[in-house]
């Protein structure tokens, strides 16, 4: 049985603010640095890519039930510009062990001086770029994201920094449905 979490804990957000490497979408030339680097060569991604009006209101879903929440007109430009033409957004799950292994991801954190090994239920990256450009979420304005999950543990949520590998705690609500 499915569970579904507002954000699915103890796993990676990189909203469409944030930094990132080369995300593999078009237009994309980034050569930004990366704590990410996959120990197997491949693509290994479990991911979806869809396109967006976003002067609209869109919710998609994706094959195996995570879906996303995106209010309309809350994409900006890096100058903080809102966007009206089309977004492509790319949304890659990591489920299992072998998800993330494959993934590259660091799965160690440091809690008052003591490091830890995460415990996922679930982790994610979502990117945007409209026109081959970055797109960014309005300041204040939020995306939901519902990862499906079919851990039955409540996880923490947090964030990643991809340049430097380190994670964040981030107090974010979770409702099982």
């Amino acid at each position: 049985m499915k569970k579904y979490l507002l954000f699915a804990p103890a796993f990676i957000l990189f909203s469409c603010s944030g930094e990132g490497s080369e995300d593999g979408m078009s237009g994309g030339d980034s050569t930004e640095t990366t704590v990410i680097v996959p120990p197997f060569e491949g693509d290994f991604k479990n991911d979806t890519i869809f396109r967006i009006d976003p002067t609209k209101e869109t919710i998609v879903e994706t094959p195996n039930g995570s879906s996303i929440e995106i209010p309309a007109n809350i994409l900006v430009d890096e100058k903080g510009k809102p966007i009206k033409k089309e977004v492509e957004v790319s949304f890659d799950q990591y489920h299992s062990v072998t998800d993330i292994l494959a993934s590259g991801i660091p799965m160690t954190y440091d809690s008052a001086g003591v490091t830890g090994n995460f415990v996922s239920g679930g982790m994610f990256t979502i990117k945007a770029r409209s026109e081959g450009k970055k797109v960014f979420v309005k300041e204040g304005e939020n995306i939901t994201v519902n990862l499906a999950t079919d851990k039955p543990d409540a996880f923490s949520f947090y964030e990643m920094n991809e340049q430097t590998g380190d994670w964040t705690y981030e107090m974010a609500p979770q409702t099982p449905v």
